[in-house]
């Protein structure tokens, strides 16, 4: 007897064991640090892109998005790995208004940027300097080739941003960045020109490295700003709410439409209950 039910036990371990031997494994969460992130995947785009065309429609009525209501059209001209080559500028009437292109050096690194205007003037630059090892050190900002201001940064191990001083031929002023265990910003600080906190923001993310949660705070710790980000549970981007306590001002982007890649292509802002613009993305892949 004894013998019978110690073959039923090992029979039973062992389809257990079995079993759980085949059970799916669950996908692993990859949470890329800001650091590291491509130009889409800041923006939250997803698949290899190559083009993104962009049509803003200000118009409080849905069936009136015509060429008559049309406010801009951008169009968005990425590489194969995820870094944005071109930005252009259209008026409703498809004149070009300004277009920037964006150059890289041989090591696929941001090297400089240059806006021209229809004429195909140059009217802004930007051009980039890094550090020995290969982060971002400087940015020189320049306006028909006189330099406005620049950027100096100060970067962690992987190349984050810690600390940014825009500096102005009058003034400076600068921001602080703090981290969590993903690499995700959760905390950006600002102080204005005297070294005092001028304003603070707090982020949250979801389990999937999405922004939730971000809160913008006065330097005497009062809330004046507050954006919601809402997705479903596929991390499609349903809806954004936006407050400005000190105006009392509420605006909610919806998103009702997504393709099959899960990035949004129909947008509609309301302000106030008041619908303001839509917005109709059409997006290209490799």
């Amino acid at each position: 007897m004894k013998i019978k039910i110690f073959f039923f036990f090992f029979l039973t371990i062992l389809a257990l064991s079995t079993f759980s031997g085949c059970k799916k494994k669950v996908k692993e969460i990859i949470i890329v640090p800001d650091a590291q992130k491509t130009h889409l995947q800041r923006s939250r785009l997803k698949g290899e892109i190559k083009h993104i065309k962009t049509t803003a429609f200000f118009t409080s009525n849905k069936d009136s998005l015509t060429q008559s209501n049309i406010s801009s059209i951008i169009i968005q001209n990425y590489s194969s790995d995820g870094y944005l080559l071109k930005l252009v500028t259209l008026s409703k009437n498809l004149d070009t208004v300004n277009v920037r292109e964006i150059f890289y050096n041989d090591l696929g690194k941001e090297e400089h940027w240059i806006e021209k205007d229809y004429l195909n003037n140059k009217i802004l630059k930007c051009k980039y300097h890094y550090d020995m090892n290969g982060y971002l050190s400087r940015e020189e900002y320049f306006s028909q080739d006189t330099n406005k201001y620049s950027i100096q940064y100060k970067t962690d191990g992987i190349g984050g941003a810690i600390e940014m001083i825009r500096n102005y031929p009058e003034y400076s002023i600068r921001n602080t960045f703090s981290y969590n265990e993903k690499g995700l910003i959760s905390r950006i600080s600002e102080y204005d020109p005297n070294e005092k906190l001028f304003k603070y923001i707090t982020i949250e993310y979801d389990n999937y490295g999405d922004e939730v949660n971000r809160k913008v705070y006065r330097g005497d710790k009062t809330m004046i700003e507050y954006t919601y980000t809402q997705y479903d549970q596929y991390g499609k981007l349903l809806k954004v709410i936006f407050e400005n306590r000190v105006h009392t001002l509420k605006d909610i982007k919806t998103y009702y439409e997504h393709d099959p890649k899960g990035n949004w292509k129909f947008e509609i802002l309301t302000s106030n209950n008041d619908t303001i613009y839509f917005r109709k993305r059409e997006i290209i892949y490799y």
